[in-house]
């Protein structure tokens, strides 16, 4: 099974900061397409219609998800004054305990980056239900 993950993106400006938002995670491109002509019309979307951005993923054990939701597994890093940070999505997962064994994995092949007293790194693991939109109030530039 595949998901496709959406997620808005706008750059920054001397008055505004650049932001990533995920919108949530959809069963197929239709519904994406759905998903995003909506958040064209909200408040903060509507100023940068460009910005999305979809992500396809296999869900890993998908027979476990039942086909209404799905955890996806993610590494933050960033250096201590916010000039870099980076997510990286390692995968789709169809039940929490694989996406944190994921998590786990990843983190035991990277301990150097781990220790380095330069970068921060966090994980986490997040349950979306398939086919619902986040987001969906718009957002502000305050």
């Amino acid at each position: 099974m595949n998901i496709y993950h959406l997620v808005h993106f706008h750059g920054g400006t001397e008055e505004v900061d650049g932001s990533q938002k995920s919108l949530g995670c959809f069963s197929s491109l239709d519904v994406v397409a759905k998903a995003k002509k909506f958040y064209k019309t909200l408040s903060g979307f509507c100023l940068y219609p460009y910005g999305f951005c979809v992500f396809e993923y296999d869900v890993k054990g998908e027979s476990d998800c039942n086909y209404t939701s799905i955890y996806l597994s993610e590494i933050y890093i960033r250096d201590k004054l916010y000039d870099f940070e980076q997510t990286i999505c390692l995968g789709a997962f169809g039940s929490h305990a694989m996406a944190e064994q994921c998590i786990s994995k990843f983190l035991k092949q990277n301990k150097q980056l781990k220790k380095s007293c330069d970068i921060i790194m966090d994980s986490f693991t997040t349950k979306y239900t398939l086919d619902k939109m986040g987001w969906q109030e718009g957002f502000d530039f305050d």
